[in-house]
């Protein structure tokens, strides 16, 4: 090399590494996502999203192996400017297809599952917030990536077929009930 492209060695590298920097981060951060592939489907409770006013006579647990539903005892007199309902909605998230289809309580009971945080392949649910930070401010973007993700270890990828409509503000009314075997 001479003297003359010495100089520019300095410059072509202070160029190149943030480059070839954000090249290596879109790439393992699209990797994490595309290594994300849970086997289990699983059954959630999405409630009303007024559901500070609303009180559910029932909710849903696992009892060896199988969703039952638990009465709540709730007594119509304790209720104040709240509407009761019989029980949440319940839902099965296909997890192969990114959708989710409302089940009724009598097919839930044909479907065998494990309760617990994670599935039996180690996969967990839960709602995280997130948006495009000030990288994100700074070039005009407003991404928002805020929403319920099902995630292992430090890949995750966004359940797009969850209804998000209350995932802005928080995670609350979403609730995975058991994981499909």
């Amino acid at each position: 090399m001479n003297k003359e492209h010495v100089q520019y060695l300095p410059l072509a590298v202070g160029i190149l590494l943030p480059i070839l920097f954000i090249i290596f981060v879109i790439g393992y951060s699209s990797y994490l996502t595309q290594s994300v592939r849970p086997a289990h489907d699983f059954i959630y409770t999405q409630k009303d999203s007024n559901s500070y006013s609303t009180v559910y006579q029932y909710s849903y647990s696992v009892n060896n192996g199988r969703i039952v539903r638990n009465d709540m005892n709730i007594s119509t007199s304790s209720l104040r400017n709240q509407v009761l309902v019989e029980a949440p909605k319940l839902y099965r998230y296909d997890v192969q297809n990114d959708t989710a289809q409302e089940v009724s309580y009598a097919e839930v009971q044909n479907i065998s599952v494990v309760s617990g945080p994670s599935s039996p392949d180690g996969y967990s649910v839960a709602w995280k917030r997130s948006s495009s930070g000030l990288l994100g401010s700074l070039s005009g973007s407003s991404s928002d990536e805020s929403g319920y993700f099902i995630s292992k270890g430090d890949a995750s990828k966004k359940l797009e077929g969850v209804n998000q409509q209350n995932a802005y503000f928080s995670s609350y009314g979403f609730e995975v009930v058991g994981w499909i075997k």
